[in-house]
């Protein structure tokens, strides 16, 4: 389990899928919908996460060329600032 720090320079979400985006180093966080449940009993709002300085900690895998986190639960993401 490795743990990434960074800015979310952006928030990206659709019905299935939200990605937070670590800016130009192309590194995402990926929040599956099955997962969305999970954000939203512990009070947790995604979107909140866009400006903030965050670790996300987990197995990082490759996709498409970018590295990213498959987030499974709102414990794996801290808020630094």
């Amino acid at each position: 389990i490795a743990i990434v720090e960074g800015k979310v320079s952006s928030v990206r979400q659709s019905s299935k899928v939200t990605f937070l985006n670590f800016g130009r180093s192309g590194f995402k966080g990926v929040i599956f919908k099955e997962q969305f449940p999970l954000f939203m009993t512990s009070g947790v709002s995604i979107a909140s996460y866009k400006g903030k300085l965050v670790r996300i900690s987990g197995k990082i895998k490759e996709y498409k060329g970018d590295l990213e986190i498959i987030v499974r639960h709102p414990s794996a993401i801290e808020i630094v600032d």
